[in-house]
């Protein structure tokens, strides 16, 4: 069992327990996570890495309701809010600049990761749900590949599957996205 597992079965027996040591052991790798996130936004994003990471932290850790199971369900809470966090500045930013119009864009989803536009993120934010309800596994890969900025390597460990079939699974969710985006 790695150190961070033990911080967070410890930290589930004793819920009364500030999530404090939970954080300490975890904003390094957090920060990294958020650093390598922003830097994939275009110029002129408002969060800083460690703004994006305090707001993972009181989304996340603050209530003292959660039980972590794993390192898994910690990164999956933790992408899944980043993905609120950088759609809700997305959309501050796309009312701003652009009235709140929301025009389609037929950008090649393996860019999505690297490139996405404040729109095409709020264009795949709203699919999600509906791949959610659909494939709850492709959902969360999306989130992790799209929002968190992990790699697929990461992402295969994350979700405790073979590398192959994340890879596999992100084609099938590039693909459903895909088909979803070009209806519209």
């Amino acid at each position: 069992m790695n150190e961070l597992t033990r911080l967070l079965n410890s930290l589930s027996d004793k819920p009364t327990e500030s999530p404090s040591a939970l954080v300490e052991a975890l904003f390094q790798e957090l920060h990294q996570m958020a650093r390598a996130r922003l830097r994939q936004e275009r110029a002129g994003q408002p969060l800083q890495a460690t703004e994006l990471v305090n707001e993972v932290y009181l989304r996340i850790c603050a209530s003292q309701k959660t039980v972590w199971q794993n390192r898994a369900h910690f990164f999956a809470a933790a992408a899944e809010a980043m993905r609120r966090i950088l759609i809700d500045a997305a959309r501050r930013r796309n009312s701003q600049k652009r009235g709140g119009e929301l025009q389609q864009s037929d950008v090649p989803l393996d860019q999505f990761a690297i490139e996405a536009s404040a729109e095409e993120l709020l264009e795949i934010h709203d699919l999600l749900d509906n791949l959610q309800a659909h494939d709850s596994a492709a959902a969360q890969l999306v989130k992790l590949r799209v929002f968190a900025g992990f790699k697929m390597s990461e992402i295969a460990e994350i979700l405790e599957v073979s590398p192959r079939s994340a890879q596999d699974l992100w084609s099938y969710a590039k693909a459903w996205l895909h088909d979803r985006m070009n209806t519209k």
